[in-house]
């Protein structure tokens, strides 16, 4: 509660400040309401397209929204930006599971899996 009110306030202060917006995207994305956390983290990284924290989180509130094709960009480009992140890459195995691309969902998995155990 008290760091969403910090948020708030830091929002209404510098409504274009990257950070800021960032930050109450993935707050969003952690309570769940990944709709806001959509709006917040696409701002973001359609201003910042090399930050690969926020493409993560946008990339995840897409595929809890069930919004799976617009998931994968987002995520595809979390693996480059953090190749050493493993949590991209297992998401990315779901959803090439989806689409019935075992073999690439597979390599994923074993990305994942790989990084994991580092």
């Amino acid at each position: 509660e008290e760091a969403e009110q910090k948020l708030y306030g830091a929002l209404r202060l510098a409504p274009d400040e990257m950070r800021v917006r960032a930050a109450f995207g993935i707050l969003a994305f952690r309570r769940g309401t990944y709709g806001q956390a959509v709006e917040e983290l696409t701002w973001v990284c359609e201003r910042d397209p090399d930050n690969g924290t926020t493409q993560y989180y946008l990339g995840e509130a897409l595929n809890r929204l069930g919004r799976f094709e617009e998931a994968v960009g987002p995520l595809e480009r979390a693996t480059e930006l953090r190749p050493n992140d493993p949590r991209a890459f297992y998401t990315l195995g779901h959803l090439y599971d989806r689409k019935q691309m075992s073999e690439v969902a597979a390599e994923m998995y074993r990305k994942a899996s790989e990084l994991q155990n580092r």
